[in-house]
Parts: C-alpha cells; structure tokens; sequence
C-alpha cells in the first residue's frame, strides 16, 4: 500500500498515522491535539477560533494530497544552541529512544516524547545559548514549495484575525515580482482557491500553445 503524499519541512522525516496516513511531527501533532480538545476546530462550526498551527495543518492535509504541489513547512525565526550541551542532550535522547521504555512511549504517547525531549532542549539553550536564525528567510512565507506548472509556490498562513509583518508582506511582493505564486491565505479553502487559479494560467497558456 502505498503512503499518501503529504507535505513536510525537509527536516522532518515523515512518520505517519497508519489510518489516516497524516504526518507526525510536532507542528500536525499540536494541530490535531488541538482539534481532539475542540473539533469544532476543523470544521470551523459555531464560529470556532482556528489558531494559525490549526490552519497551517488544514492546508497542509488537503494540498499534500494534489499529485501537482509540494509544499514544505518553512518555520522562520531565532533560535539558540551551544554545541557542546547539546552533544549531550542528544545523547539522552539517544539513550531515551533505545530504552524499551523510551520505544514504548514513543509508540504509544508521542506527544508525551516529543514534549519531554523538547523540554530537554530548551532546558539546554536556555543555560548556555547561542543565537542564530533559521528558516528561508526574513519574512518568508509559512509554506513554501512547487506549485502547477512548476512555478514557485508561497502561503503566508493567518487566522482569519491574524495582521502580516512588514517583512511578510515585501517576501510576497518580491516573489510576486519575480513570477512565482504568493499569497496571504486564511484557510484550506482559501489555498485551495490559489492552486485552481494557478491550475486555470496554466490551462491557459497550454491552450494558446496549441492554437498558434
């Protein structure tokens, strides 16, 4: 049986929910989390407040099923590290993830893991750190990837109150610039619009190729 195509950062392998075929890393597992809590959430019944992981998810889910884009999850932002605390951090989670403890909690509460070794991490940089940034850029845009006819895709993701920084707004205004597909998206709907709209240029320009 093949797995369903779904979208991941490139930093992430994909690790998957064996009926849904949804991925498991720490942005989607915190996005379902919250729709378990509320699932009013994914169906936005009764005026229910998605969060921006939420519809970040939504969109995720249903574009990583299109055969014609590819998306990956492109957090942007400063982190911290010390390298050398690090090492031994990861060597406890090395240690946590060969234990049969360590592989029984992870299969059975992965949520649970994931915090604890997040916690671990943080307790980490937080004594010793280092600033660097991380992400694409500066401003760019949440989702990034290939959309129809290859063109480069951006999705600025905000909840349906949610403002854009400045920096957001010139990253979609240069790759608008430079003919890729950028857009401030609110929803799954709303991306999904965008992928139809670019599908439509495409048919487009096929369609005049073929009648010169």
């Amino acid at each position: 049986m093949s797995t369903p195509k779904l979208p991941h950062g490139a930093d992430v392998a994909p690790v998957y929910d064996g009926e849904l075929g949804a991925c498991v890393c720490v942005d989607c597992v915190r996005a379902r989390n919250e729709i378990e809590r509320n699932p009013q959430l994914e169906v936005g019944a009764n005026g229910a407040q998605n969060s921006e992981r939420v519809v970040k998810y939504e969109i995720r889910k249903r574009l990583g099923r299109m055969p014609d884009v590819l998306l990956y999850n492109n957090p942007v932002g400063l982190a911290d590290y010390d390298g050398k605390a690090m090492r031994a951090v990861l060597g406890r989670i090395d240690a946590m993830l060969t234990s049969p403890r360590g592989q029984h909690v992870l299969a059975r509460h992965p949520q649970a893991f994931i915090e604890r070794v997040t916690s671990l991490i943080s307790a980490t940089l937080k004594a010793r750190p280092r600033t660097f940034p991380f992400g694409l850029a500066p401003g760019s845009s949440d989702l990034v990837g290939i959309g129809p006819g290859g063109v480069f895709l951006a999705l600025e993701v905000k909840t349906a109150t949610g403002r854009t920084s400045k920096a957001q707004r010139q990253f979609v205004e240069l790759v608008q610039r430079y003919g890729g597909r950028a857009e401030i998206v609110r929803s799954a709907d709303e991306a999904e619009v965008v992928i139809e709209a670019m599908r439509g240029v495409l048919y487009a320009r096929v369609k005049t190729g073929e009648s010169k």
